[in-house]
């Protein structure tokens, strides 16, 4: 009988993490990257929250284009909520002499519900590139 219950309770536990694990793989890409300004070591980039629900936390890669390792470049934490355009700035040395792209590595929603790169809708990525010489 005890092992009855202890099978059960795997078998709920199985499900419940498979059922999230589906859920989370079903978020949709919450973030459209608008624009990004390359300054002498920042760049300014504008982003809008296309989801359904508030982001917290947005957690954003950076890599030169000709490169092919990325790493966490900014995270960015607050209140964006649906709809709303934002505009940030951002660290990124010598952003005005080389192009750069900037891709969504995470979003946090106010949930706790959580968009990564890992899913299977993908964020389209910005590239940000010098200004012309003037």
């Amino acid at each position: 009988m005890v092992r009855r219950y202890k099978t059960l309770n795997v078998a709920i536990i199985t499900s419940i993490v498979l059922m999230t694990t589906t859920i989370a793989a079903q978020i949709p890409c919450p973030v459209m990257l608008v624009s990004g300004t390359p300054g002498q070591d920042t760049i300014t980039l504008s982003f809008r929250n296309k989801g359904k629900l508030p982001i917290e936390t947005l957690s954003l890669s950076c890599k030169p284009s000709l490169d092919h390792g990325t790493s966490t470049c900014h995270t960015e934490s607050g209140v964006f909520f649906p709809g709303m355009q934002y505009s940030i700035n951002m660290a990124y040395p010598k952003a005005d002499k080389r192009q750069v792209v900037i891709s969504v590595k995470e979003a946090v929603m106010n949930s706790g519900a959580r968009w990564d790169s890992h899913s299977s809708d993908k964020c389209r990525p910005l590239k940000v590139s010098p200004r012309a010489a003037r």
